[in-house]
């Protein structure tokens, strides 16, 4: 330190380091001012530093000292300003018997120090020292005991700020004699008690003489205040204690009682936050004689009545809260109050008014009981009678409303019949589906037109239709002792009746696939939970063969099967013995864990399978990407697909799916690939999902479907209608004839 002239030092705010305990700052003999705020400084205060007599402000807050204030630091007869604040100082009994040997100080600041000490009281005495201080902070502290009572002595201290603290007991009364105090924070506490009324005395908050003479005590140094535990630093920066606010706050206490209505003798307040307590009654009406007040926080009480309307005469008032109390009531009108948001009122179950969702109703007492039931049931009358012709009126007018559109756009109408017509189509595919499980284990190949009944014995019949399906390129022979506790569907070549289930189309030809049955082996060989997985996915009316031809008891033996080793991992992968043409690939390509069906993927495009998505496919859990694009697929989507909740890809494009897209495909978090184009879909794509997050390109080829990102709208329609046009939903010819004789009606109209 050889600048001895240095008159002031200004190095905060940086990321300075190290132990500075060593440093010789007694040639400095010149040096007024040093501040090292917020740097990351470590050691113990240096005692050279109290060789420099002419220092007036020393803040080192905000660092990483340790250890005890000494008593050489009086040996600064000058100093004026000290910040000590956000470091690792202990005893703070010590500390503030040194410090009360200052007459000098005017701001002393020892916040965030003391970590779980108690508030030195009955050890310190004020005499002469410390009696020019203005400004004392402990916040942060974390200190147990009561508020001391030689603050009392401190008489012209304007700003006080024992904030989150461990402070018991009650706010003493001589609070309300220190004549300068203006800034009270004692908020997050354990203090108890009730609102003292001395403290509505506070001379430099009353009286307009004692205000103009607080502010007066200069600052070497600007000092920062914050309101809450997470608020800026930087946010309260004060360089005048005059452009500090006048405050009273009390919050987050066990403070209990009314609010005095002396209260409202404080006319230079400008914030009071009392909320957090357990204050009972009204909100006194005095507080209306608060003029300056800006900032009024009462919430989480257990305050009553209702808000007084005064509270409008509050011009400057910009935070206001009383929510979580019991008031009720309405909230006054045409006042600043209704200004304020919801969550200001919310917690008030008895409240209404604007701006809360509740409305309140006009009472006139009690005497006028009987006049208002008996209006209530002469209202409840009129209204009954008017709820009857809207709803016969609403009837008429909706179907009008359907029926209107569907007489003169005839596209609309056979769009309209088109849907129901493969809504009983589905129904009618489940329930034959329903009928074929429950003749499981029994092989039967219907005809062209009616299907035949064989007059031989059981056992001669399956025989028989055994040996015709094994002389087809798509089927195989099952031994008659074979124990079978699954099947799965494989294509044949035939002619379709009008009533047959179309399952698998893989011929070039205008012919369709009628089903049989093949026997999976289930019994022995396999380890039993791959055993199960494949028979599970075996019984899926969609799912690829897993065997035709082999007869091994060990499903890894089996055609299109391969079992990795050290890996619970099958990998399926089969083709028709006779490919339909080149253009029509008719493969399967599944890689699935046996054991849990985890981590695969499961495609099969371009397979063209007439035939539903099983609601088997939800087991898959954690299967990744699923590919069905390009087939004949039918039906709609199973909502078990959401199950999948690992999906990154779906794409169900180029099929012939109808019905509308599940909502709950939104529960797919992780998809990033997905079509649904080219398909018979209608209805809304869900929306407020993040399936609208998609393009276009994704649903176009579905004229049915509306909503964004398509361009065409929704149209809502009224449900009423379903029982007038019951019977045309149901039946075909009568659609068909009644939107005849509708056709012929408009065309001689027109013409």
């Amino acid at each position: 330190m050889n600048c001895t002239n240095l008159v002031e030092i200004n190095l905060g705010f940086n990321r300075f380091s190290g132990n500075i305990s060593a440093l010789n700052f007694s040639k400095l003999t010149h040096l007024s001012k040093l501040d090292c705020i917020s740097n990351n400084l470590t050691g113990t205060l240096p005692i050279s530093l109290y060789s420099c007599k002419s220092l007036k402000a020393l803040r080192l807050a905000t660092n990483d000292f340790e250890g005890q204030i000494q008593p050489e630091i009086l040996q600064l007869k000058n100093l004026t300003f000290l910040s000590l604040s956000r470091n690792r100082l202990t005893n703070v009994t010590g500390a503030m018997k040194i410090l009360t040997g200052f007459k000098t100080l005017k701001v002393l600041l020892l916040a965030k120090n003391f970590k779980g000490e108690e508030m030195p009281d009955g050890d310190i005495t004020v005499d002469s020292g410390l009696q020019n201080l203005c400004v004392f902070s402990l916040l942060m502290c974390h200190m147990t005991g009561h508020i001391p009572a030689w603050i009392s002595k401190l008489g012209k201290l304007e700003v006080l700020d024992l904030s989150f603290n461990r402070l018991t007991g009650t706010i003493p009364g001589w609070l309300g004699t220190l004549p300068h105090l203006f800034f009270l924070l004692l908020n997050d506490n354990l203090i108890s008690g009730e609102f003292p009324k001395e403290l509505c005395r506070l001379q430099a908050l009353v009286s307009q003489k004692a205000a103009n003479e607080t502010g007066h005590c200069s600052l070497e140094l600007p000092v920062y205040f914050q309101r809450g535990n997470n608020a800026t630093v930087l946010a309260s920066q004060y360089k005048y204690l005059p452009n500090m606010p006048r405050v009273i706050s009390l919050r987050n206490n066990s403070l209990r009682g009314s609010i005095p209505f002396e209260i409202g003798q404080l006319q230079f307040l400008q914030q009071l936050d009392l909320s957090i307590n357990n204050f009972s009654g009204n909100i006194p009406d005095q507080i209306a004689n608060l003029p300056k007040l800006e900032r009024l926080e009462l919430n989480s009480n257990r305050l009553s009545g209702e808000i007084p309307s005064s509270l409008s005469n509050l011009h400057f008032l910009s935070t206001f809260t009383v929510a979580y109390n019991n008031l009720e009531g309405p909230i006054p009108a045409g006042t600043q109050l209704q200004g304020f948001s919801v969550s200001a009122f919310e917690g008030n179950p008895k409240l209404c008014g604007a701006p809360l969702s509740n409305q309140c109703f006009p009472s006139n007492g009690n005497d006028a009981d009987e006049n208002e039931n008996n209006q209530d049931l002469d209202d409840d009358e009129a209204e009954s009678l008017w709820f009857g012709l809207s709803v016969v009126l609403g009837f008429f007018v909706g179907y009008l409303g359907f029926c209107c559109p569907l007489l003169l756009k005839r596209t609309w109408r056979f769009a309209y019949f088109q849907l129901l017509d493969k809504i009983q189509f589905m129904l009618y595919l489940k329930w034959s589906r329903l009928r074929r499980r429950k003749a499981q284990g029994q092989v039967q190949v219907p005809n062209q037109k009616d299907e035949v009944k064989s007059s031989k014995p059981d056992s001669e019949t399956k025989s028989t239709n055994r040996s015709e399906y094994a002389n087809n390129s798509n089927s195989f022979m099952v031994p008659d002792n074979f124990q079978t506790t699954s099947l799965v569907n494989v294509p044949v070549k035939a002619r379709c009746t009008e009533d047959d289930e179309i399952l698998v189309s893989s011929s070039s030809t205008n012919t369709c696939m009628q089903h049989v049955y093949v026997y999976v082996y289930t019994n022995d060989a396999c380890d039993p939970s791959r055993r199960s997985a494949l028979t599970t996915f075996s019984r899926s009316p969609s799912s690829p063969p897993l065997n035709r031809t082999t007869t091994s008891v060990d499903c890894c033996q089996w055609e299109g099967i391969t079992c990795e080793q050290n890996a619970p991992l099958i990998s399926l992968d089969h083709a028709l013995s006779k490919p339909p043409s080149p253009r029509k690939k008719t493969s399967w390509h599944v890689k699935v864990n046996v054991q849990n069906f985890k981590h695969s993927s499961y495609s099969h495009a371009q397979y063209f399978v007439v035939a539903n998505i099983p609601i088997e496919i939800g087991w898959l859990h954690n299967l990744h990407e699923l590919d069905l694009s390009i087939n004949n697929i039918v039906g709609s989507i199973p909502d078990q697909v959401s199950k999948l909740t690992n999906l990154e890809r779906l794409d169900l494009s180029r099929n012939h799916l109808s019905g509308g897209i599940p909502a709950s495909l939104s529960s797919l978090q992780f998809l990033g690939s997905f079509s649904v184009a080219c398909n018979n879909f209608q209805g809304k794509i869900p929306s407020g999902t993040q399936l609208q997050g998609f393009d276009a390109t994704a649903f176009e080829g579905n004229p049915g479907l509306c909503g964004f990102p398509l361009p065409n709208k929704c149209q809502q329609m009224d449900t009423r209608l379903w029982g007038v046009c019951g019977p045309l939903d149901l039946s075909t010819s009568w659609q068909y004839e009644y939107f005849q004789f509708l056709s012929d009606v408009k065309d001689r109209f027109v013409c």
